[in-house]
């Protein structure tokens, strides 16, 4: 947006000028929020696909380990339900350490 002495210029050539800047800020101001919006839906989105994603894994894997268990194979049966379960607890953890960085890193 031109400050308002350059507006004044143009209104003297123009008279609707000022009309056709501030109309110009608004169209813009709208597609900005418009865009902001797209992209934290989508964001959600992916957030969402990739949590289902992730328990569908982990749920695989937990049930071939108690599957595993169940046919006398202890060793990998245990193996793969902990690894599963230490992997889920370690990536929860790491993605609120991130997130908390992120929120701090705005703050500033």
């Amino acid at each position: 947006m031109p400050p308002p002495e350059i507006i004044a210029e143009y209104a003297k050539l123009h008279p609707k000028a000022p009309e056709f800047f501030f109309n110009a800020v608004a169209k813009q101001i709208d597609h900005r929020i418009t865009l902001e919006k797209d992209v934290v839906n989508s964001n959600i989105k992916n957030e969402r696909l990739g949590q289902i994603f992730a328990f569908i894994i982990c749920m695989s894997v937990i049930i071939g380990g108690v599957y595993l268990v169940s046919i006398d194979k202890d060793t990998a049966g245990i193996s793969a339900v902990l690894g599963s379960l230490v992997g889920l607890v370690s990536l929860f953890f790491a993605r609120k350490r991130h997130n908390r960085k992120e929120l701090n890193s705005k703050d500033l």
